[in-house]
Formats: C-alpha cells, sequence, structure tokens
C-alpha cells in the first residue's frame, strides 16, 4: 500500500511540474516571462487540484453513496481508477487554463494612428 502512495505522490509531482514547464516554455515563447505570471499557473495548477480532489469527494460521499446506498471498499484498483479520473480532469483543466492565459497574454490594444504626421 505504502508503494502505490508512493507511485501516486510521484505521478502528482510529475503533473505539476510538467504543465509548470510547459506553461513557461509558452511563456517564454511570446517574450513575456515574468514571475508574477509563473506564480499565479502555478497557485491556480495546486489550487484546482485540491478543488477537483474535493468536489469529487462530495459527490462520492454523498451522491454516489446515497444514491445506490451501498459503501465503496478502498481497494488497489478502485484507488487507481479514483486516481486517473481525478488527474485526467485536472490536467485537462490546466492545459485549457493555460491556453485561455496565454491567449489573453498575447493580446495587446494598439492603437494605430492613421493620418498626419
Amino acid at each position: 500500500m505504502i508503494a502505490i502512495g508512493v507511485i501516486f505522490l510521484l505521478i502528482i509531482i510529475s503533473v505539476f511540474l510538467s504543465t509548470n514547464i510547459l506553461f513557461y516554455r509558452k511563456l517564454k515563447n511570446i517574450d513575456k516571462v515574468g514571475l508574477k505570471h509563473i506564480i499565479l499557473y502555478f497557485l491556480f495548477s495546486v489550487g484546482s487540484a485540491f478543488i477537483i480532489a474535493i468536489l469529487y469527494y462530495f459527490f462520492e460521499k454523498y451522491i454516489l453513496i446515497s444514491l445506490f446506498g451501498n459503501e465503496f471498499h478502498a481497494s488497489i484498483t478502485e484507488r487507481i481508477i479514483k486516481f486517473i479520473m481525478l488527474f485526467s480532469s485536472f490536467i485537462y483543466g490546466s492545459f485549457y487554463f493555460s491556453k485561455f492565459y496565454i491567449n489573453k497574454l498575447t493580446k495587446t490594444n494598439e492603437i494605430e494612428l492613421i493620418g498626419k504626421e
């Protein structure tokens, strides 16, 4: 059981690192590398992982158990399935947010002046 916990922890850390590294590379491509952008994205990725886990916990506890009436046992396969469901939604959300945030950073509000100089 401890080995599976270590594997899950390593996967979580690799997901956080990979999404943040990809976001940093996209920031370098648009020449807007700033510490505030990197910190904001890291806080979003950590916060979204906790929000997704809490929402899934409440969904399982109050909706699934009350709807079906039986308890779920914590076997290894169920833990793996739950982990895959949670972090696939986290990865999708973080990539969607990074795409949205990069598009927002690349927009410029430049005004072209046409006329006499």
